[in-house]
């Protein structure tokens, strides 16, 4: 083969090589990228559409439930309402006077105390001088002979607060027999209309002497966004 067709051959298997080379990087190369950025972005597109769907199944079933949760609503605004309701629960007390055989006297109320959250104290610091005291304290001489009981943690809730919760002091006095005012004291803590109470005072009933109750205690008033202004 003659030098010069060695050159062209030479020069042929160049230019081929560089065509080839060119196609890769110029469109083989991009098209392969975009192929595998559209994968990546399909895979993105399809878990954030299971996502979205498992969202939207979690909302049809909760969906399904509101007249049940409308009904627990329901049931629950008797026991704590959004207004003090002081003749319902009037009346609440005349009916359960009735059905137990105790005479009413009179039933007070007080200006509504608005709901302060619990704050859980942190401990106390040790002091050094108590370490001289452990002879002294078996309790502290042996960590095992000391109470491990610790005051449970009061429970909040950032949705309940001063603005919407509510505590009315109320004071009930009645009158009747041992046995029903006890009765009329058990009941009223068991109510439709949720009542603490905190503190009662009883007398006995004596021959014809009826006895005397009288209760401390509160109702509550809850005023949930669900209720309106």
């Amino acid at each position: 083969m003659k030098a010069s067709d060695r050159l062209w051959s030479l020069g042929s298997g160049l230019l081929a090589v560089g065509i080839a080379a060119g196609t890769w990087f110029g469109v083989i190369s991009p098209d392969l990228q975009a192929a595998a950025t559209a994968r990546d972005d399909l895979a993105m597109v399809e878990q954030q559409n299971a996502i979205h769907q498992a969202r939207i199944t979690v909302l049809e079933e909760s969906a399904a439930k509101l007249p049940q949760y409308e009904v627990e609503l329901a049931e629950l605004a008797q026991g704590i309402p959004a207004e003090a309701g002081y003749a319902d629960f009037m009346r609440q007390l005349e009916a359960l006077a009735t059905e137990t055989g105790v005479t009413l006297q009179s039933v007070t109320n007080a200006d509504a105390i608005a709901y302060v959250p619990p704050v859980v104290e942190a401990a106390a610091p040790a002091d050094a001088s108590e370490g001289t005291d452990a002879a002294a304290d078996p309790a502290a001489a042996d960590p095992a002979a000391a109470p491990t009981g610790a005051a449970p943690t009061p429970h909040t809730n950032p949705l309940i607060n001063e603005q919407n919760f509510a505590a009315l002091p109320i004071t009930i006095s009645a009158t009747g027999g041992t046995a029903e005012l006890g009765d009329f004291l058990q009941r009223l803590q068991m109510g439709t209309r949720l009542t603490s109470v905190t503190s009662t005072t009883l007398t006995t009933a004596v021959d014809d002497v009826p006895g005397t109750a009288e209760i401390v205690g509160y109702l509550y008033v809850f005023r949930s966004a669900l209720t309106g202004p």
